[in-house]
């Protein structure tokens, strides 16, 4: 991993696929599998599905430090199963995007909603709303959100109804 610095704070120079496992019962880090695709920020959109798979939704590619400025959201999303300890490729999201909110359903399905496109120099908040089915991999589009938003909140509450929170971009 290339690594450069920012004010003297150590940076990651480029995204990586590389993921690590945290066990604090020997309080050790040990590496894992390689994810299907290198991207940063997907910490901010993974979410745990009934049957233990973790999915990571988008994400922003860095090629390189020189170019990060340039850098771009990514719509390849990827399952981690627990059980085999592998990495499954989930398919293509309708829109590329970081930032957005992605929430298990009742029912199992994940929404996705908002997020950002363009570059890190120029992110643009969408009001896309994506919909996935985790059991037949499949991802579709949903009715826009009324205002654009991202690095916004979600919560489900009791009744199913899914409400955002915060966020940029709003009016």
């Amino acid at each position: 991993v290339q690594v450069g610095f920012l004010f003297g704070v150590p940076i990651s120079a480029s995204s990586i696929n590389a993921t690590q496992f945290w066990n604090p019962a020997t309080n050790a880090w040990t590496n894992g599998p390689a994810m299907g695709t290198a991207r940063a920020g997907h910490h901010f959109n993974q979410v745990t599905l009934a049957d233990g798979r973790t999915l990571f939704t988008g994400g922003i590619v860095v090629t390189d430090l020189l170019n990060a400025a340039n850098a771009a959201p990514t719509p390849v999303c990827d399952f981690y199963n627990p059980t085999t300890g592998t990495f499954q490729n989930a398919g293509i999201m309708p829109v590329a995007r970081i930032l957005h909110t992605a929430t298990v359903l009742p029912n199992g399905n994940v929404v996705l909603c908002g997020g950002a496109q363009g570059t890190l120099s120029a992110t643009v908040s969408v009001n896309a709303v994506s919909l996935f089915d985790p059991v037949n991999f499949v991802w579709s589009a949903l009715p826009p959100l009324q205002v654009a938003r991202s690095a916004h909140a979600s919560a489900l509450m009791p009744d199913g109804t899914l409400v955002l929170l915060g966020g940029q971009g709003l009016l």
